[in-house]
């Protein structure tokens, strides 16, 4: 028996109707009321649920659990505004969660460039010196010895060029400007002939990278504009000495 079929039950009784009566009532025999009041079915007709309603002079909805549909509409705005409430935190809560990973990408990036600043300065430095001392040893023995040693150093340079593209940190452009800013060679060759600096910066890089002249170029172009809005900002912001 559930609890529609409780109602039925209740219903006929506080109105005094035996089965047999009741059944003739609603329009049904008494042996299919029989199985309505014992809830072996839940197939009423909706014409025999409407009578069984009216004859018990009770609300169809309230007797049948039937939800009014301005009921059920409510219910789901306010499902619905739970929803938007809960979905409104968790954007928030993503939205810091990223602002917090961005902030320590930043950082960790920050700390990245400065130990790839100083393993370039170191590796490039020894390439320097060995070119030095290559211009001053008059022994075969030494030369060649310095020789083998700069192969290697070179090599070495490309394998951490390599290693730092493929890890994804640094922008191509981040990586030139280190390679840049730390190699004492690259003066020398900047300050050559203005026309040329592309292509023989380009031919040197080209012992520890895959780039091209006109990638170069463009990088010098942008470095340039960096280098001449940070002169402007430091002209006009003069720092407190």
């Amino acid at each position: 028996m559930n609890s529609i079929s409780k109602k039925i039950v209740q219903g006929r009784k506080e109105k005094r109707y035996n089965q047999k009566d009741f059944a003739g009532l609603i329009g049904v025999s008494q042996p299919s009321l029989i199985k309505y009041e014992k809830g072996e079915t839940d197939l009423i007709p909706i014409g025999v649920a409407k009578a069984i309603a009216e004859t018990l002079e009770v609300s169809f909805t309230e007797l049948f659990e039937v939800e009014s549909g301005a009921s059920r509409r409510n219910e789901l705005l306010d499902a619905i505004e739970i929803l938007e409430a809960q979905v409104k935190k968790l954007e928030k809560e993503l939205a810091d969660r990223e602002d917090l990973i961005d902030y320590f990408k930043s950082k960790y990036k920050e700390y990245y460039t400065k130990q790839k600043e100083y393993e370039f300065t170191e590796m490039l430095s020894v390439v320097s010196e060995l070119y030095a001392a290559l211009q001053n040893f008059k022994s075969s023995e030494n030369v060649d010895a310095y020789k083998k040693q700069l192969v290697l150093e070179k090599q070495f340079i490309k394998d951490t060029v390599e290693e730092t593209r493929k890890e994804g940190v640094l922008s191509e452009f981040e990586l030139l400007e280190i390679l840049y800013q730390c190699d004492h060679n690259v003066t020398a060759i900047v300050e050559g002939e203005q026309g040329l600096v592309a292509e023989r910066l380009s031919r040197y890089w080209g012992e520890f990278m895959d780039v091209s002249s006109e990638k170069v170029e463009q990088f010098l172009l942008v470095h340039q504009r960096k280098w001449n809005t940070m002169q402007r900002i430091n002209r006009k912001f003069p720092k407190n000495t």
